[in-house]
């Protein structure tokens, strides 16, 4: 059997060589595989992505229209424009969140919880500068390229500040 009681002490901090054990349990060869989910639930999974797909899909396709008539052809076209330019600061992930949640899970899977912590820690200083550097391009954006783009003046305002709102929620 395993001894999971040792493990939640290490990993809250007890040192662990308390709880050493020197001989580990060995499943026996005759024990049966662990049982896997059924076929079924796989099915679901799929059936339910699709799902949500379809309906994100729907919602957007009905939703575009009244989004037009209420903000207008120019206030649409500034609102796509400023989520297509803070789109593009969402490459400053580079594969960081990926990465992460696989390093994660491998390192909690052979118990090396300070592996993980140390993983995590390294993915959120990522994180901290890519923020940063997203907010600076925002700003740089909003208030230098934006006039390349022959924005009204009555919606210049208006697009500065949706252009820093949607920087800081990268």
């Amino acid at each position: 059997t395993e001894c999971w009681s040792a493990t939640a002490l290490q990993f809250a901090g007890v040192p662990a060589k308390r709880f050493r054990m020197k001989i580990e349990a060995q499943p026996a060869k005759d024990a049966p595989a662990a049982p896997r989910p059924p076929r079924y639930r796989n099915v679901l999974n799929v059936f339910s992505n699709w799902t949500a797909f379809a309906f994100a899909a729907l919602v957007s396709f009905f939703l575009s229209p009244l989004v037009v008539n209420h903000l207008g052809n120019t206030g649409y076209g500034i609102w796509v424009l400023t989520g297509t330019l803070t789109g593009y600061l969402g490459l400053l992930d580079v594969g960081v969140r990926g990465a992460t949640s696989r390093y994660v899970a491998k390192l909690h899977t052979q118990a090396d919880h300070e592996g993980a912590s140390r993983v995590v820690s390294s993915a959120l200083g990522i994180f901290c500068v890519g923020g940063v550097v997203a907010i600076v391009m925002a700003a740089v954006l909003a208030y230098s390229l934006l006039g390349v783009f022959h924005i009204p003046e009555e919606y210049e305002a208006a697009a500065r500040l949706v252009l820093l709102l949607t920087g800081l929620n990268i």
